[in-house]
């Protein structure tokens, strides 16, 4: 995937990948606790990394039934999970 060319064509991009899930439970989660605007652009980053996770995997983390893998940014994860 290309790099960005700035934090705004990446949050654009990050709207469109959370809003087409698979999982609707994951699609809501993401809905109700995302805000990019508060994320820099090595958090957008991190977060598009996560996204690219199946919809299992990224729901069994939010919901802490697995611990993700130490690729996963935890703090980002966190937010997206409403406890940061």
């Amino acid at each position: 995937m290309p790099s960005p060319e700035n934090l705004s064509d990446l949050r654009r991009r990050l709207v469109f990948l959370a809003s087409r899930r698979s999982m609707l439970d994951v699609e809501e989660l993401l809905r109700r606790h995302l805000d990019l605007e508060q994320l820099d652009m090595t958090e957008c980053l991190a977060l598009e990394k996560i996204l690219q996770f199946p919809d299992n995997d990224i729901l069994d983390w939010l919901s802490g039934v697995q611990v993700p893998p130490p690729e996963v940014n935890r703090d980002v994860l966190s937010r997206l999970s409403g406890r940061g």
